[in-house]
């Protein structure tokens, strides 16, 4: 994995508002797509509230760091993936969570087995695809299917 294009990845995809603001699925969210209905702050409870650089920051770090302790619990070979693989898988746990991407059985499957392009075209597919958009989808996708980056 490289944490540093990770970051630069999910900044640009994520964007960073400097208020709390509803995400597409009316979701209360706060800096660079912290969920605040899953883990709620005091203080960040409503719309319009100013997000702190440092709290961004906070929740930016420990939100990725989630997503890997989910790939480390959930998906033991995650590990055995090149740095570019790795990033997709983390780049989807951030987007959507365990939860989210347990749905994603033969995806999964596919990935887990190296049959990149049938993982790629299982997430071209989905409903994850129509939410995020294209850009990010098409990203992602591209990043499993051929294991290069795609910023």
């Amino acid at each position: 994995m490289n944490l540093t294009k990770l970051e630069a990845q999910l900044a640009l995809e994520e964007g960073n508002p400097p208020r709390t603001y509803l995400d597409s699925k009316g979701i209360l969210t706060g800096g660079i797509g912290h969920n605040l209905i899953d883990e709620p702050e005091p203080g960040f409870d409503r719309i319009g509230v100013i997000v702190p650089p440092e709290v961004c920051t906070r929740w930016f770090l420990n939100d990725i760091q989630d997503s890997i302790d989910d790939a480390n619990r959930e998906l033991p070979w995650w590990t055995d993936l090149n740095d570019v693989r790795q990033n997709a898988l983390l780049n989807l746990l951030f987007n959507m969570g365990w939860s989210g991407l347990s749905t994603f059985k033969n995806t999964l499957k596919m990935f887990e087995i190296g049959d990149y392009r049938g993982a790629a075209n299982g997430l071209r597919n989905s409903q994850y695809a129509r939410e995020v958009g294209p850009t990010r989808s098409r990203r992602v996708a591209a990043m499993i299917e051929t294991g290069e980056w795609q910023l």
